[in-house]
């Protein structure tokens, strides 16, 4: 199985090929398929590095058309302390894990759906500089027939079928805020079985496409154009999900910008990618 969940309240997502990419700010990234682990079909772990400025990454390629093969997200127990993630992993027994959305204390800011249940939902609305913005945010979602999206959401209630999928985003912007969104504009979120939200979204339709401020970061951590840990999740055309961790603020690693998040998964071919944490916590 493969998780998503939360840290503290963790979202957790739970050869020698190699593989040229060139990223933004034209650095070449050479990704080697890690053979450290034995994975099952399907699911395939890559690592790449590079120097001047240093970068680590790692994605795994996760094949959505293997039946046996599910992503789940989980909200971890808050009592279980500071469990870390592959602890996590460990005692849910998933395959592997990545760390998920936005948490403020002993709180999810960021949705979580486990088994058709909500777990917790993405924040409703967003304070700055005195003014109430609606934050309408990303939300990676998988259905009962193990079909995966990404998306725009609301919530109107505490249960799944309050869940309403947007076409686009509010008009959000900084010192200006958007109406709040009806639930008439948006359609429910038909059959829905996981997901986790996080923000802002990267690509849409093969193309980068970020939300920042539509989504109500702006004044936060997830700055745009700085570089920063990160992890994302993508969909390629395939039916692959790609589940991307970047190392950063630290010698050994700097980190990306969204920008620069998204073109990586644009060159591993995701058509749809959200970030999911980092810059912030």
């Amino acid at each position: 199985m493969r998780h998503f969940s939360h840290s503290m309240i963790q979202s957790i997502l739970c050869l020698a090929l190699m593989i040229p990419i060139q990223g933004a700010r034209g650095f070449e990234l050479t990704w080697q398929e890690t053979t450290t682990y034995d994975l099952p079909a399907g699911v395939r772990l890559f690592h790449a590095s590079r120097t001047s400025p240093n970068l680590q990454a790692w994605y795994l390629d996760v094949d959505l058309n293997q039946p046996e093969i599910t992503l789940s997200a989980y909200l971890s127990d808050v009592d279980a302390g500071k469990e870390t993630v592959p602890d996590f992993c460990r005692r849910i027994g998933a395959i592997a894990a990545v760390n998920g959305g936005y948490f403020g204390g002993s709180s999810s800011y960021s949705a979580v759906v486990h088994s058709g249940q909500v777990l917790a939902q993405n924040i409703a609305a967003v304070s700055r500089d005195g003014q109430t913005f609606p934050a309408m945010r990303a939300f990676f979602g998988i259905d009962r027939d193990n079909e995966p999206a990404v998306h725009w959401i609301y919530h109107f209630g505490g249960l799944v079928e309050d869940i309403v999928v947007f076409s686009e985003p509010l008009a959000n912007r900084p010192g200006s805020p958007a109406p709040f969104p009806l639930r008439t504009n948006g359609q429910p979120y038909e059959n829905l079985f996981a997901g986790i939200g996080g923000g802002p979204v990267l690509i849409r339709s093969g193309e980068v496409h970020i939300t920042h401020d539509a989504e109500v970061f702006f004044g936060s951590g997830i700055a745009t154009d700085s570089d920063n840990p990160r992890t994302a999740v993508g969909l390629t055309a395939e039916n692959h999900a790609i589940l991307l961790v970047v190392d950063g603020r630290q010698s050994a690693s700097t980190g990306l910008t969204l920008q620069s998040l998204a073109a990586v998964l644009l060159e591993l071919g995701c058509t749809k990618a959200m970030n999911l944490d980092g810059g912030g916590s």
